[in-house]
């Protein structure tokens, strides 16, 4: 929200009026208030004039005319306007004579203390908007001068980001008697030597592709990432730095620079190689098409007896990235995402709370909570998917094997939770076993009369767990049976 500021020399310099919300002392402090008479009576033959100053966060527009104080002497009447940063208001210099015609208003009627300005700030606040530009963090502590054509361009000067760079700059009329000279006695800088030091850079993001932005190490912090288009002003010396959504800098060496999200890679497949790559023998292509032949034959004879017949189902070629039906156990689902890797999404009761990502950029499968606010994704590892499947911790092969149809070669980055699940199948088949020997033992003992023949059985049975993996690792077993009694 804007705020004003009016001061007059009289016996010195006089608040004549103050927005509520300004510290006086403050910006005093600051250099944003003090006596220019020093500057007023050497720049004798200006009437008015305009200044900006700057600070942290605010800009400060001066309008300062030529006056006398109560003993006659030179002096001046200033009108300070303040504003965010970053900001542009379309009729400023409009604005400031209207806030200078009711102030002397004032004066002649003698109703200072009843001086409102209140409607002129808000229609400043109104026409007030952000601009598309970001600037360095670097700041010339220096008072410059520009002279610039108060009828046409005055507006646009006063709203052009560039004089946030620079401590206070004086605005003069191009129209009236100007001696460089004079500036020049007073300590004051041409603007246009420190303006040429500066470079303005012109950004394409038709994407909303861009992620941050650093300037010398320096992140700048905005809201114009998302815009499609924007500037960016920084000194020569500096280096500009856009990183896109992938963390991947970029340096911006030209103006103008066009940041875009790069195109998906579909996976290749040849007769010779697999996806990525991959060899695949044709000795096993050979062997695999000839067993399809022979189950298909087998099933073509035998499904129709025991079987209806039911309609064929279209099998269609999918894009990872488009939305794909679920057949599946899991009713695994590929969704849409903002960036070129995908998401996976399941209806099952274990993991519908759970959301799985397959980042294309490190080739690994995270996973997250629904109801984890902070979206961190976590690496999907033996313990985290037990964790997840819980009670069905049995059927991670079935959920691997979905998983690979879904993203082929995939399934080689979580190699080791695939060995786990072939192990927890092994363990499987082995206890089956064993119980089978169980059985036979019993049996046997029933029959024989000799109790030494049914020690050596029992103790045969002991020694084939014990060297079985399931008697290696025997937490495996209990959750396999633990999952077995929960199916039940």
């Amino acid at each position: 929200m804007s705020k004003l500021i009016i001061q007059r020399t009289l016996n010195g310099l006089d608040t004549e009026y103050k927005t509520d919300g300004l510290n006086e002392h403050e910006l005093e402090r600051l250099g944003v208030l003090y006596d220019e008479r020093k500057e007023i009576i050497q720049l004798n033959q200006f009437d008015w004039n305009i200044s900006i100053t700057n600070t942290a966060t605010q800009k400060v527009i001066s309008l300062i005319r030529k006056g006398n104080d109560r003993a006659g002497r030179a002096g001046f009447y200033a009108i300070r306007l303040f504003v965010a940063k970053g900001t542009i208001i379309n009729g400023l210099f409009n604005y400031l004579q209207k806030i200078a015609a009711r102030y002397v208003q004032h004066i002649s009627q003698s109703t200072l203390n009843s001086q409102d300005y209140s409607d002129l700030l808000n229609e400043i606040d109104d026409n007030t908007q952000g601009s598309t530009v970001i600037l360095t963090r670097a700041i010339f502590d220096k008072t410059c001068y520009k002279v610039v054509d108060y009828n046409q361009q005055l507006d646009a000067v006063l709203n052009d980001p560039i004089l946030e760079l620079v401590k206070k700059t004086y605005l003069f009329n191009r129209a009236e008697a100007i001696n460089v000279n004079t500036f020049k006695e007073i300590g004051f800088t041409d603007f246009g030597l420190l303006e040429n030091s500066v470079r303005k850079l012109h950004i394409e993001n038709p994407d909303n592709f861009i992620a941050s932005i650093n300037i010398n190490n320096n992140s700048i912090t905005t809201s114009n990432f998302g815009e499609a288009s924007f500037q960016v002003y920084a000194l020569n010396s500096e280096q500009v730095t856009i990183k896109d959504k992938f963390l991947k800098p970029h340096t911006v060496n030209s103006s103008p620079f066009t940041l875009k999200r790069p195109e998906p890679v579909a996976p290749v497949y040849s007769e010779n190689h697999g996806y990525r790559g991959e060899k695949s023998s044709s000795g096993g292509m050979i062997l695999i098409g000839i067993i399809s032949l022979l189950i298909g034959a087998a099933g073509g004879y035998f499904l129709p007896k025991y079987f209806l017949k039911s309609e064929p189902k279209t099998v269609l070629a999918i894009d990872p990235l488009e939305h794909q039906e679920a057949t599946s156990e899991f009713e695994l689902k590929v969704m849409a995402d903002k960036s070129q890797s995908f998401v996976l999404e399941s209806n099952h009761s274990n993991l519908n709370n759970y959301t799985f990502k397959y980042d294309s950029s490190s080739k690994s499968w995270k996973v997250r909570k629904r109801s984890d606010d902070s979206k961190d994704d976590k690496l999907l590892t033996q313990v985290l998917l037990k964790e997840v499947l819980g009670p069905d911790s049995a059927l991670i092969p079935d959920f691997l094997s979905e998983m690979e149809e879904i993203a082929p070669g995939s399934i080689n980055m979580i190699e080791n939770l695939k060995n786990v699940a072939d192990s927890s199948n092994q363990n499987s088949t082995q206890v089956g076993s064993n119980a089978n020997g169980i059985e036979s033992n019993t049996k046997k003992k029933e029959i024989s009369t000799s109790n030494k023949s049914v020690k050596q059985t029992e103790a045969s049975g002991q020694q084939n767990v014990k060297n079985s993996p399931a008697g290696k690792i025997p937490e495996k077993k209990e959750a396999h049976n633990e999952s077995n009694e929960a199916q039940q």
